[in-house]
C-alpha cells in the first residue's frame, strides 16, 4: 500500500530479480506509478482511487498504456470511482499531510475481492 505499493511495482521487474526469487503475482494499492514501464517478471494488479490527489490514478493508466508496446506481461489496474488515497482504511475521514483519506466501503470490499481472486488464481495449485 501506497509506499508499499510502489516498492512491490519495483519488485515485479524483470531486472529485479522477481523470477529468481520466486515472486509469482504482486498487489499494489495505490501506488506513485512509474512514468516508464519496464518489463515485468510477475502479474500485477494495481488498485487505486480515481479521487486520489497523492497518488493519481491517471499516472497508472498512463503506465498500462504503455504496456501496449512492450511483450509480456501487462498490469491490470482497477480504479475505483470517487476513492481517495488509503480508501479500504475504517477510519473517520482525515487529512495526511493536506491529502484527503475517506473510508470507501464498496471500494473496500471490491479490491479485497479482486486481490484474492487474483491472487488465487496465481498461487493455488
Amino acid at each position: 500500500m501506497s509506499h508499499g505499493g510502489s516498492g512491490a511495482l519495483r519488485a515485479a521487474r524483470e531486472r529485479s530479480g522477481a523470477k529468481a526469487a520466486g515472486l509469482q503475482a504482486i498487489v499494489a494499492y495505490y501506488p506513485w506509478c512509474p512514468r516508464q514501464a519496464a518489463p515485468l517478471a510477475t502479474d500485477v494488479l494495481i488498485l487505486i482511487g480515481e479521487a486520489d490527489d497523492w497518488t493519481p490514478a491517471q499516472r497508472c493508466l498512463d503506465l498500462l498504456q504503455q504496456y501496449e508496446k512492450i511483450e509480456g506481461r501487462r498490469p491490470v489496474v482497477k480504479v475505483y470511482p470517487q476513492a481517495t488515497h488509503a480508501f479500504e482504511v475504517r477510519a473517520s475521514d482525515r487529512l495526511d499531510f493536506g491529502h484527503p483519506e475517506k473510508f470507501h466501503p464498496a471500494a473496500a470490499a471490491d479490491s479485497f475481492a479482486s486481490t484474492r481472486q487474483f491472487l488465487d488464481q496465481r498461487l493455488r495449485h
